[in-house]
């Protein structure tokens, strides 16, 4: 993170959904603090109107323009009114946006489904926001090819890992039971994943990450008739970060794009000629297809839109990884999708000791090994997500991590792309 404190967005302009509150208030005011021009995606325009407001006056010399609000509304629960959003913001506000930040979500909502049938939380966690990626396409590429990258950020959870798009995509959007907050927030990964396997095999240079927060209390939490109560309310307010925090992962994904694009065009031609780039990195085009965390997610049996070497865990080594670190290092300009976690949400108990993919477990004893351990492992997700924000104070971090194996699963991700450009009226692109 403190790599990352030189990083200066003035010139740029980002979109924040979600921004009257919470962390998508927190990411919008920490992105215009380091001078990039920040559009507000609310559906309420007076609540968005006052937070712009407010980020104005914390930032000395702060412009008028420096924080605008669209006279569109953003109401991610209708395509129509993505589209419409989407339509003024390409026009007026951001013909070349270089970073966009897919925050807003809900949860504990009823049962309840739009005119078009999708489930009210999968579209407005997952399908609205990918709509409006889709729809900003053409600003964000033009905003890669003026400053040579752009950046697309979906704020996920820690409890994608928990869930599974199952049966199928349709399910997850069409039926109550499979569209649940999990299952959205892994629906976010998965897409996440697919933006960036497209957007950089069609030589687009814009990066889609995806970002878990940790533990962070928010609004969110207050639609729930448990959680908006004592004793719950008081123990989330005591054991779960403040936004401001949780808002740090965000933005340290945001500017991990720029960064890397100003060291590579500080590094030497010659240097970068000279150093070894035998493991599948061309120094020409500084890309590199494979990370460190992506070998650990393979070695976990991890799904993923390109062929990957896998490493047996007992012929690995440590001066392999090194070299996997040295390799990310030198091709900072990478076509590898990343995951962000931060916290304990980023260690290895989370991360690496989960059950795997249950589609392994064939026989009657290892679907019972498979289901003792994700108890095991949820329990222990459950004492970290309690523990977090405590021991986060004394350990401030933000790292690259795998994301679960079911995020990389290719097949669950084109159907999602195609769900998304169709809703967005871009059928078959």
């Amino acid at each position: 993170e403190a790599r990352l404190s030189s990083v200066d967005l003035a010139g740029k302009t980002a979109l924040v959904t979600g921004a009257t509150s919470g962390l998508g208030e927190a990411t919008a005011r920490a992105l215009a603090a380091r001078g990039a021009r920040v559009v507000l995606g609310v559906r309420d325009l007076r609540a968005g109107a006052r937070v712009a407001r407010e980020i104005r006056d914390s930032i000395e010399g702060c412009p008028e323009d420096r924080v605008v609000v669209p006279t569109t509304p953003l109401d991610l629960a209708s395509n129509a009114s993505v589209a419409a959003f989407a339509r003024e913001v390409s026009s007026t506000h951001a013909p070349s946006l270089d970073v966009l930040v897919n925050n807003a979500g809900v949860n504990f909502l009823p049962e309840s489904f739009t005119p078009e049938g999708i489930g009210v939380i999968a579209q407005i966690n997952f399908l609205g926001p990918a709509v409006l990626t889709r729809l900003l396409e053409e600003p964000l590429s033009r905003a890669a090819e003026r400053s040579g990258v752009a950046a697309v950020v979906h704020v996920s959870s820690v409890t994608h890992r928990y869930a599974a798009i199952a049966p199928d995509a349709s399910a997850f959007l069409r039926t109550w039971e499979h569209g649940s907050y999990a299952a959205s927030k892994l629906a976010n990964v998965v897409f996440a994943n697919e933006c960036q396997r497209r957007w950089w095999e069609a030589g687009k240079r814009i990066v889609s990450v995806a970002v878990d927060p940790g533990a962070v209390f928010s609004n969110l939490w207050l639609r729930d008739k448990f959680f908006s109560k004592p004793p719950a309310l008081f123990l989330l307010r005591t054991l779960y970060a403040p936004p401001t925090d949780g808002a740090t992962a965000v933005v340290f994904a945001c500017l991990v794009p720029f960064h890397e694009e100003g060291n590579e065009k500080s590094v030497d031609a010659e240097e970068r000629g000279n150093a070894d780039l035998s493991d599948g990195c061309d120094g020409s085009d500084a890309i590199s297809k494979t990370s460190a965390a992506e070998a650990s997610a393979a070695m976990a049996g991890a799904y993923f839109p390109r062929d990957i070497p896998r490493e047996s865990p007992k012929t690995k080594t440590k001066a392999s990884l090194v070299r996997t670190f040295e390799q990310e290092t030198l091709c900072s300009r990478s076509s590898r999708f990343r995951f962000y976690a931060r916290g304990l949400f980023a260690t290895k108990l989370v991360v690496r000791w989960g059950p795997k993919d249950s589609r392994d477990a064939k026989s009657r004893v290892e679907r019972m090994r498979w289901f003792a351990r994700y108890a095991v492992w949820g329990v222990a997700t459950l004492l970290c997500t309690a523990l977090d924000w405590p021991m986060r104070r004394l350990f401030r971090t933000t790292a690259e991590v795998p994301s679960s194996p079911g995020s990389y699963d290719e097949r669950t991700g084109a159907a999602l792309w195609e769900e998304a450009g169709e809703a967005a009226g871009l059928a078959g692109r």
